[in-house]
């Protein structure tokens, strides 16, 4: 292959296949690799160029269906990706919470342990369910059914069926072997659950085994670092806690 792969591809192969609890760089990967490239540059007599003089701008979009939570309220169940919708939605279940991030939060992280992307991979909000059946069992679906008063649309007598629960040990292989632990199991279980009450919260996450070496890491990293004697801009973030894991990151939004 000619010329560099596409930066965002190659943070995301890395993050997603080899290293899913730790942080990729973003802004130093871009940047060594635009530094690279930035010829203009050396046109325009930049000789001093350095990585901090680049500047960044993040913008959070797409809050067409954003919500404010109120407990007990109906909400909306034409929301969330397919891949990433929480069986609550698929069952039409409207009184969803917080809990339906952290089953999204439990497929990318199976996505990223199984090398299986995406890891329910439904034709249709139907079939959806059927593929997450497939896995988690009926038995424990039809109990929060009955537990929600909840009535499944007649469709799904047809195809839904009869599934015993899989151990996730039957996901891994070799090449995903290098990913998966028992504090990862665990920790995907208590993510992919059809009762959304019985969930991990993003604090519990946080506060799982599963993280406990990346954050040990850290916290040597942050009581190792010294705040620089020089003018160079440092991000306060970066000082503190050194790189966050992607997954950890993403709770600390949730």
């Amino acid at each position: 292959m000619s010329g560099p792969v596409a930066s965002r591809a190659r943070v995301y192969a890395e993050v997603n296949t080899q290293r899913p609890r730790e942080y990729w760089d973003y802004e130093s990967h871009v940047i060594e690799w635009g530094a690279s490239k930035i010829h203009i540059m050396e046109v325009n007599g930049n000789h001093g160029f350095e990585k901090f003089h680049l500047m960044f701008q993040l913008r959070l979009i797409d809050w067409g269906l954003a919500e404010f939570y109120h407990p007990g309220q109906e909400y909306n169940i034409r929301v969330a990706s397919r891949y990433f919708k929480g069986p609550e939605l698929l069952i039409d279940y409207q009184m969803y919470d917080y809990s339906l991030d952290m089953w999204s939060l439990g497929c990318m992280l199976a996505s990223m342990l199984f090398r299986k992307e995406p890891f329910f991979h439904g034709h249709d909000n139907y079939d959806q369910l059927v593929r997450i059946a497939k896995v988690l069992g009926t038995e424990d679906l039809y109990d929060c059914i009955d537990k929600y008063n909840i009535e499944l649309e007649p469709r799904f007598n047809d195809i839904l069926g009869r599934h015993s629960r899989k151990r996730w040990e039957r996901f891994v292989h070799s090449e995903n072997q290098h990913l998966v632990s028992p504090d990862a199991l665990d920790f995907l279980d208590k993510l992919l659950r059809y009762d959304h009450q019985t969930r991990l919260t993003a604090r519990e996450a946080m506060e799982h085994p599963y993280f406990f070496p990346v954050v040990k890491d850290q916290s040597r990293i942050a009581g190792s670092t010294t705040v620089p004697t020089t003018n160079t801009a440092v991000s306060t973030a970066t000082m503190i806690t050194g790189e966050l894991p992607s997954i950890y990151q993403t709770l600390c939004m949730l």
